[in-house]
C-alpha cells in the first residue's frame, strides 16, 4: 500500500502552507512538434517545443489538522489559507509546490477556488491551479570589431580571431530548458567610415 506524502506550498519568504490532505493531484506536461512545409508539399517536423508543466491540486483544510505542525492553524485555518493563496495569485509571485514527492519550483498560481457547502462543515476544500514558468537570463557578449581606416584603404587590426567572432555569434543563440530562444544579430566585423 502506498502512503500519501504531504503536500506543501512554500511561498517566497519561506512561509509553508500544508493542507490536511490532497484528494486529487493532476500533473501535466506537454510538448509540441513544429512542422514546416517543404518544396514537394510535405511537412517536416524539425523542432520540439516543451510546454510548461501544470499542476492541479484538490486540497482540504480543517480547523484541527492531524499534524499540529501544519500552517496555518486555528478555527479559521481554511479561510486563512484561502486568503493567503488568493494574495499569492494576485501578486503573481512564484512559489514551490511539493506534491506526491515531486518538487515543482517556479510555480505561478493560475487559479484558487473554494466551495462553501453544508456538508463541508468547518472544512475548506480549496482547488489550486498552477503552471511552472521558466526563468531565463540574457547574455551579453562584447566583441571588438575591425575598422577600416578613413582614406587609407587599410583595415585596423584587432585582437578578435575568427573563432572568437564565431563564438560570440553562437553566444547570441541560446537554448533554454529545451525551448529554442534565438536572437538574430548581425555583427559587422568591418566598420566603414
Amino acid at each position: 500500500m502506498r502512503v500519501a506524502q504531504a503536500t506543501r506550498i512554500t511561498l517566497q519568504g519561506g512561509m509553508v502552507l500544508t493542507p490536511d490532505t490532497c484528494t486529487a493531484i493532476n500533473h501535466g506536461g506537454n510538448a509540441e512538434a513544429t512542422t514546416h512545409p517543404v518544396e514537394d508539399g510535405s511537412s517536416i517536423a524539425d523542432h520540439v517545443i516543451r510546454k510548461p508543466n501544470t499542476l492541479s491540486l484538490s486540497t482540504l483544510w480543517t480547523p484541527r489538522p492531524v499534524d499540529h505542525d501544519y500552517f496555518p492553524t486555528g478555527a479559521e485555518r481554511g479561510l486563512e489559507a484561502f486568503q493567503i493563496l488568493s494574495t499569492v495569485l494576485q501578486s503573481r509571485k512564484t512559489c514551490t509546490i511539493e506534491a506526491n514527492g515531486i518538487l515543482y519550483e517556479n510555480m505561478i498560481l493560475q487559479g484558487v477556488t473554494t466551495t462553501s457547502a453544508f456538508e463541508n462543515g468547518d472544512s475548506w476544500p480549496i482547488s489550486i491551479e498552477a503552471i511552472q514558468i521558466q526563468i531565463v537570463s540574457g547574455k551579453t557578449v562584447a566583441v571588438k570589431m575591425a575598422a577600416k581606416l578613413k582614406g587609407k584603404g587599410k583595415k585596423k587590426k584587432t585582437n578578435v580571431t575568427p573563432e572568437q567572432a564565431e563564438a560570440a555569434l553562437k553566444g547570441v543563440a541560446q537554448v533554454v530548458a529545451g525551448t529554442a530562444v534565438v536572437a538574430l544579430a548581425l555583427l559587422p566585423l568591418t566598420l566603414l567610415y
